[in-house]
């Protein structure tokens, strides 16, 4: 959820004269301007489109499955699935909601299953214990609060984010976003402050790092391109806390070619899609040469002001994602979102109900079919996955437990033989980036020579060098 509107604070998010603003303000078309196709930057997108779904917003295991198979055969590889923190701790910190857990472990696992990898953001909802909202209560009917307003400590939040790594990671998760939207008023309602933020990311990274020291920090997804907060956050020192920046560059139904300076500046506005490249530019120069995400982009169907219609949809996902391909910083790009908001039943009169490639009922906008015509596009995968982190652990006198990593979802195979003895085969099945298989039935004080072997969706296939061990 967003402020998908250009800028605006009120819900719903409209502002009914963007197009004609925007023409005011000088908008040009262009296919590419500043740091785009002429970059010293190789081009191209270089990596998968992904989408925002509705997995973890309490919807059914049936709805979780479908929407995946149509991931699936849109060419998805990311799917952006996120933990409440309110709903998964609600009631006191340290204790969890198991039944929430295992409804994300199943989204996660089918995801991976269909080789979709998982970029988890921890945000949209503060718990009433946790939460400094100063006019929160208790009446007859439970906790009253407002759950985006920050916690009164971002220890608690960093607490819960390593209790939430500690747990995917296992399952191949690698990739978390530290909350969303934190420059906007809706998901920060004590007022949008850099140095807060700052102090959120500073508390969560090293509890990231710490609890898997492969995973990737993604930025809170920035409402719209914001380069001033963005400078903001690297004034108050959080460069280091995150590997990824990310924005989310709404542009209401402005066409995304479309580009125009900020009123009164020579920098490209922050609600034109080419407000990408002032993002850029100001990464570069605070030394950050890092990848950018979109974690969120789209354009709503609704019948309202900031809409457009279903083909207009389609063509502007279509030159978006060209737009794109002359970033080549920009390594992935999540459309906002697969599904209608099931809650509001394709209300045509609300903006935030009609972003998604299908109807609530599943059936598909011309969008849909645009989008898995982009993913097709992209360049195709040749790259295996890369093996790391080869170990062996739990060894005992009959059994032994082999651990590696890979850089993309994959499946586990292990090959393994005693002298004089035939060779076995060993997999788990899922595409995962942290592997486990355990090998029983072995004899006692025996060394065995064993490989890895991981094949990602593409097809690739890696086989690491023989490596020893020897039972207890």
């Amino acid at each position: 959820m967003t402020s998908r509107a250009t800028g605006t604070e009120t819900r719903p998010l409209r502002r009914a004269l963007v197009s004609l603003l925007a023409a005011m303000a000088g908008i040009t078309f262009s296919s590419a301007s500043g740091i785009g196709a002429n970059s010293a930057e190789a081009a191209g997108i270089g990596g998968p489109a992904g989408m925002v779904a509705d997995l973890t917003w309490y919807v059914s295991r049936t709805e979780m499955d479908r929407s995946i198979a149509l991931m699936r055969n849109a060419g998805v590889k990311w799917v952006r699935a996120n933990m409440n923190w309110a709903s998964v701790e609600p009631t006191a910190k340290g204790s969890l909601d198991q039944w929430w857990l295992t409804e994300i472990d199943y989204a996660v696992r089918s995801a991976q299953a269909a080789g979709i990898q998982v970029l988890m953001p921890i945000a949209d909802g503060v718990p009433y214990w946790a939460s400094a909202d100063p006019n929160k209560y208790r009446d007859s009917t439970g906790d009253q609060w407002n759950r985006y307003w920050k916690p009164t400590s971002f220890q608690d939040y960093a607490d819960f984010t390593r209790t939430v790594v500690s747990r995917y990671q296992a399952l191949g998760v690698h990739t978390y976003e530290v909350w969303n939207e934190p420059n906007y008023v809706r998901f920060w309602p004590s007022g949008p402050s850099a140095t807060d933020y700052a102090a959120m990311l500073k508390a969560a990274a090293p509890a990231i790092r710490q609890a898997d020291p492969a995973a990737r920090i993604v930025m809170g997804g920035l409402s719209l391109s914001d380069a001033t907060f963005l400078q903001q956050l690297y004034d108050a020192g959080a460069g280091p806390s995150f590997d990824i920046a990310a924005v989310h560059p709404y542009t209401g139904s402005v066409d995304p070619t479309a580009c125009w300076y900020q009123t009164g500046t020579t920098r490209y506005a922050k609600d034109a899609f080419c407000g990408i490249e002032e993002v850029r530019r100001t990464m570069l120069a605070n030394g950050d040469s890092s990848e950018i995400w979109l974690t969120e982009f789209g354009w709503s169907t609704a019948s309202v002001a900031n809409g457009v219609n279903e083909a207009t949809q389609a063509a502007y996902l279509t030159r978006a994602f060209e737009r794109i391909a002359t970033y080549p910083y920009v390594t992935n790009a999540f459309w906002y979102s697969l599904r209608n908001n099931y809650w509001q039943d394709n209300d045509p009169t609300d903006l935030e109900a009609n972003y998604g490639l299908v109807r609530v009922d599943f059936t598909e906008k011309p969008a849909y079919a645009a989008f898995r015509a982009q993913a097709a596009a992209l360049p195709t995968d040749v790259q295996a996955p890369l093996l790391s982190a080869i170990a062996i652990s739990n060894l005992r006198r009959t059994s032994a437990t082999v651990t590696w990593t890979t850089d993309e979802g994959s499946s586990s195979t292990v090959t393994y033989a005693r002298a004089g003895a035939p060779a076995a085969s060993l997999s788990v099945p899922g595409l995962v980036t942290a592997h486990q298989v355990l090998l029983s039935g072995l004899l006692r004080r025996t060394t065995y020579t064993y490989s890895v072997e991981s094949t990602d969706a593409a097809g690739n296939q890696a086989v690491s060098a023989a490596r020893t061990f020897t039972t207890k």
